[in-house]
């Protein structure tokens, strides 16, 4: 097979196997159903606005508060601290781009 047939083919199948992909995930999240009202819409789902969510996020907080863990992110416990190392390195990046002087 030539260079001209691989590329063709490449450009062919790669799109429907992503619109695959993609099709299969979009049946799991996001908001789906023909509701005549939003009050219909919301009494046939769940939101953050529920008692676990915020017991949930309190009891996380209140560990953080107390020193028993390091610190929580929506609600997630951690006992180290979880360094963004791309964050990171993009400030450092920026930085040095800059001396350093800027945003101060």
């Amino acid at each position: 097979m030539n260079k001209n047939s691989r590329q063709f083919l490449k450009s062919l199948i790669l799109p429907i196997l992503l619109n695959t992909i993609r099709s299969a995930n979009n049946d799991k999240y996001g908001w789906k159903g023909n509701y005549k009202t939003w009050q219909d819409a919301q009494n046939d789902s769940t939101g953050y606005d529920t008692d676990k969510i915020l017991q949930t996020v309190k009891n996380s907080l209140l560990k953080v508060k107390s020193g028993e863990v390091v610190y929580e992110r929506d609600s997630v416990i951690f006992d180290e601290i979880q360094y963004s190392w791309q964050l990171l390195s993009g400030l450092m990046f920026c930085s040095a781009r800059t001396g350093g002087t800027q945003g101060v």
